[in-house]
């Protein structure tokens, strides 16, 4: 069985569909239509919740990682 995630969206009057990913608390933003015909959601959808797969996630622009990155790992670069 393939992971689920759990996101809320709100789609805006300027076609854009704000989602929100719940268990990290990511937020991104892609256009409406897109999104909307990716989830096959009516098209006067404008607020909801629901889970989505790897494969759905990937296509919203997001990688899902398969493991954390700890603040000591020396491969992470913090600038200031």
């Amino acid at each position: 069985m393939q992971k689920q995630f759990d996101i809320r969206y709100v789609i805006t009057p300027d076609r854009l569909a704000h989602i929100t990913l719940l268990d990290s608390g990511c937020s991104l933003v892609v256009q409406a239509t897109f999104f909307r015909n990716l989830l096959e959601l009516h098209p006067r959808t404008v607020l909801g919740s629901t889970s989505i797969d790897h494969v759905q996630l990937r296509m919203l622009g997001v990688m899902p990682s398969r493991e954390e990155v700890t603040v000591h790992d020396t491969r992470v670069t913090v600038s200031a």
